[in-house]
């Protein structure tokens, strides 16, 4: 078994970490030093370092009432101390036990993991202890796993206080290797694949008892979910990398004191997409170093024999979301949990405390949108009574009796909150990130399980110019996730008047309503600075003229009156009304009334038009959810999975029923060239009876679904279109590397150092990975964005792209057609600063997945030509105008008239112009000046 020593120190360290009852070294104490290897070798052979990142270290005795302890974590950005001193009360036979953990990245929570201990006697003053360590993990960093969840005493009832992660090495005392908050029964632990642990609760009782990743039974209140090691693209600055990640796990769900007590509980999450039970995929979780090769997810729920996978994902126990479904929403947290992912459950995994509305102690309950359909969460609720407004936070069942106070923060950096990977209240965090401690705050009340924040509470009135949080914290220890406010939050007003607006178009229909469709409108309470919240509630007498009638309700399905009484409620902006007509008609509505005697708006015009039969376009997109998801570029689809399409007629993007047929064809990029998929890539009905076609037929609908069936071989490169009804549409299926890269280079007459505000010609070369020109493959079409940087490698606007040598239209968006080798574009520099011009592409291996290349980057150092205005005639007839063009400088440009009779503007881009109108004889004096302050005279007569 690999081994590491502790190494003696010989001098005192300056950091002393004193760990006994006393402020102050007793006489009886000694001081003992330690040092631990500050990094261990990699990864089975692997070139990586990884870094000691947490230490627990216990020291007992028989005559020693109190273990000395200590716990020094890097809280996944740093390493922590590799040399530490202890104060231990002196005497014979202290074991002195040692656990470190080392990590290779500040992301990656996989770890070796070593334990060591040794018995020495003490004599007092300065001593050295030296520890082997013993390699706990094997060849590889353990496989780790966070559990989150909620321990029951009682229904709905759970202990808080400290809970304890205890290592308990053969035939030695346990060592306690973290600490956590459990609040209400809510808690946050880690596992490991090789090191089972005891989590001690704080009454000494177990809430675990020797975890292990796999001796967790799983069912139907745990699910685990299981990551294999794979990669993800990270981003800075201007560029991106890859960072390798080894495999990891989650687990959510309920555990008990009683069996009893778990009977009613559930977790739930999907298998499928939320409609039409296509395949989910991970967004940012990659098999390798491509963006093409997303791990797919796999659910084994309770009942099925889980499955693990170095090539996918597992979802194991819990239950399928559709067990949960049916559930109250306001029993979520207290009986039940759902992984609710986004539609195209691209995301499952990322935060599956936010995922499950578990974050921090905060609830996220999910809310109905207003087509009934549960599709987001909300943590926050912003309102107002007649005591003022408020911000009201749901926290978790049970955590409300749990929590004493709350800690206010500010910025330090003026009006923009710091940034930061994790919005965590860890006081670490909360230090590197700027964030200082304003005050601290009894938790106020709230309904329910929810808490509400106001001006009164919070005892000051927030800065307009400054950014604030809140942190839920016991015994001055700040815990959770940050609750952002600002002065906003608590400007609640009385209002001074009524607006009345429609909604915005939905899915599938006009600006204008049509004949019986159920159209949404608004009323507003406003003052002249805008929207305000409605401290005092308001009731409002609505009309409807013409054949109009209103409804309360989103489907127009109960009673139906051309009059119609709401109610505005206390902590509300906006109440939503409805109206619905039976024939093409012009109509109002109006507020004919209201009891807070505010100023009604002018009546509402409304237009309502028979919904049209001809098919004008048909648009192509996905379709894994209700909403409209557009008619996208380019779409990714990946291996082994099924994919839910969707072909829609509209005219002027309005939905169209009508019956017929459209034809569903492959081309490759230029969109002439017909192209095969590869084995196992389908056109078919559905994902589920998967049988196979090549149209798509319509009969009285103006919607056709299908799925694309994809096998082990990954299609690239490709166009589907649709053709039919005299229209077209098509989508592009993964970009994917054409070439090697792209070579940038100045053509003759271009040079490095253009003036700024000169346009030029820049040659853009597909090469092979020798450097070779490479002509782009038949039927194929190169696309590639140019871009700049500034020295420093840090991105700035330098200069612009054009198509033509004139430099008047800008694309930024350029191809290189099937056989070509280059493409020729310009370039208009717009800021005299030293930098480089690159490019980025899905098109080429070195830039896939819109990397920027800083490889083939070519140098760029503009310079300012003199401000002038050209002026071949200073004379313009009165009444009359005449332009003159704008040379050299950095625009944007300015002008004014500083003396004489007339107007001036500027005009053109490019190039820049002054247009001068003269509206009376005499000299006319114009300045123009560039955005960097130099001032050119132009003068002029009118006669």
């Amino acid at each position: 078994m690999k081994k590491l020593n502790i190494q003696h120190v010989t001098s005192i360290l300056s950091m002393a970490f004193l760990l006994s009852a006393c402020d102050r070294m007793a006489v009886d104490d000694s001081k003992v030093s330690l040092r631990l290897p500050k990094t261990v070798s990699g990864k089975a052979g692997a070139q990586s370092v990884s870094q000691l990142k947490h230490i627990a270290v216990q020291v007992t005795a028989a005559d020693m009432t109190t273990p000395v302890v200590l716990i020094l974590d890097s809280h996944d950005s740093q390493t922590v101390p590799s040399e530490i001193t202890l104060e231990i009360p002196s005497g014979d036979n202290r074991l002195i036990q040692v656990l470190a953990a080392y990590g290779s990245g500040s992301n990656d929570d996989n770890a070796m993991i070593y334990y060591g201990d040794v018995t020495k006697n003490l004599l007092g003053g300065t001593d050295t202890a030296d520890v082997p360590l013993d390699n706990l993990s094997g060849a590889l960093p353990e496989e780790e796993g966070r559990v989150y969840g909620r321990y029951l005493t009682g229904v709905n009832q759970g202990p808080s206080g400290e809970l304890k992660m205890v290592y308990r090495p053969a035939g030695k005392p346990g060592i306690v290797v973290d600490r956590q908050q459990i609040l209400g029964g809510w808690f946050e632990a880690t596992v490991f694949k090789n090191v089972p642990v005891d989590y001690v609760l704080p009454d000494g009782s177990l809430l675990g008892q020797q975890w292990t990743l796999e001796s967790l039974p799983l069912s139907k209140h745990l699910m685990r979910i299981r990551l294999p090691a794979h990669s993800e693209k990270r981003w800075e600055g201007n560029s991106n990398y890859w960072q390798d990640r080894g495999a990891d796990n989650k687990f959510l769900g309920f555990f008990a004191s009683q069996a009893t007590l778990l009977d009613d509980k559930k977790v739930c999450a999907p298998a499928k997409t939320a409609k039409n039970s296509g395949d989910l995929y991970f967004g940012n979780k990659y098999l390798g170093h491509s963006t093409l090769n997303v791990i797919p997810i796999k659910a084994f729920f309770t009942g099925t024999t889980p499955q693990v996978s170095a090539n996918f994902a597992s979802i194991m126990g819990g239950l399928d979301i559709s067990a949960c479904s049916t559930l109250p929403l306001a029993e979520e947290f207290k009986r039940y949990l759902v992984l609710d992912n986004s539609n195209l459950g691209n995301e499952l995994w990322e935060s599956i405390e936010g995922l499950s509305g578990l974050r921090g102690g905060i609830a996220a309950p999910r809310i109905k949108s207003i087509d009934g359909i549960t599709s987001y969460r909300n943590s926050y609720k912003y309102g107002g009574n007649a005591n003022g407004s408020f911000l009201e936070v749901p926290l978790l069942p049970g955590i409300k009796d749990s929590v004493t106070s709350y800690q206010i923060y500010k910025a330090t950096t003026g009006s923009m909150a710091p940034m930061g990977y994790d919005n965590r209240c860890e006081p670490e965090d909360l230090q590197r990130h700027g964030w200082i401690l304003l005050r601290t705050n009894i938790l106020p009340e709230g309904p329910g399980d929810s808490v509400q924040f106001t001006l009164g509470n919070i005892g000051f009135t927030p800065d307009q110019n400054s950014s604030y949080m809140l942190c839920l914290s016991k015994n001055n220890i700040p815990f959770g996730s940050q609750i952002s406010f600002s002065s906003w939050t608590f400007a609640g007003q009385p209002a001074a008047a009524l607006n009345l607006t429609m909604s915005s178009s939905p899915y599938g229909y006009a600006s204008y309503p049509l004949v019986n469709e159920c159209r949404r409108i608004e009323v507003n309470l406003s003052n002249t600075s805008g929207p305000v919240m409605n401290l005092n509630g308001v009731s409002v007498s609505l009309s409807a003229g013409g054949e109009a009638v209103l409804y309360a309700d989103a489907t127009c399905s109960t009673t139906a009156s051309t009059n119609l009484n709401v109610t505005l409620p206390a902590g509300t902006t906006s109440l939503p009304v409805y109206v619905k007509s039976a024939s093409p008609s012009s109509y109002q509505i109006t507020i004919d009334s209201n009891s807070g005697g505010l100023t009604p708006p002018a009546a509402l015009p409304m237009t309502v038009i028979d919904a049209p039969t001809t098919v004008l376009q048909v648009e192509l997109s996905t379709n894994n959810s209700d909403m409209y998801a557009g008619y996208p570029a380019e779409l990714k689809i990946y291996r082994n999975g099924c994919f839910p399409m969707k072909l829609r007629l509209t005219n002027s993007g309005i939905s169209v029923v009508s019956s017929g047929s459209a034809s569903l064809s492959w081309y490759k990029l230029d969109g002439t060239t017909s192209a095969t998929p590869p084995t196992g890539t389908r056109l078919i009905n559905n994902c589920i009876s998967r049988s196979a076609i090549g149209s798509l037929n319509f009969s009285a609908t103006s919607i056709a679904e299908f799925a694309i069936e994809v096998g082990a071989d990954l299609p690239t490169n490709l166009i589907l279109k649709a053709d039919g009804f005299s229209a077209s549409a098509q989508i592009v299926f993964n970009n994917a590397p054409l070439v090697h890269h792209l070579s940038l280079r100045w053509p003759s007459g271009s040079s490095e150092t253009p003036a700024v505000g000169s346009c030029q010609a820049l040659e853009v070369v597909a090469k092979d990975a020798a450097d070779q020109d490479l002509p782009i493959p038949a039927g194929q079409r190169l696309s590639f964005m140019p871009s700049t940087v500034y020295q420093g490698i840090t991105p700035g606007p330098l200069a612009e792209f054009f198509d033509g040598s004139d430099c008047s239209y800008n694309s930024n968006n350029y191809t290189i057609s099937s056989g070509e080798v280059s493409r020729t574009i310009y370039v208009k520099a717009i800021n005299a600063y030293a930098g480089y011009i690159s490019y980025n592409s899905e098109h080429t291996e070195r830039t896939q997945g819109y990397s920027t290349d800083l490889i083939s980057k070519l140098a760029l150092s503009p310079y300012v030509l003199p401000l002038s205005v050209t002026v071949p005639d200073p004379t313009i007839l009165v009444g009359g105008f005449a332009t003159f063009s704008i040379v050299g400088g950095v625009p944007p440009y300015t002008a004014q008239v500083l003396t004489g009779p007339g107007s001036v503007s500027v005009v053109g881009y490019p190039p820049h112009a002054i247009q001068v109108t003269a509206s009376g004889v005499g000299t006319i004096q114009v300045s123009v000046t560039d955005s960097k302050g130099t001032v050119h005279l132009v003068n002029l007569t009118g006669q």
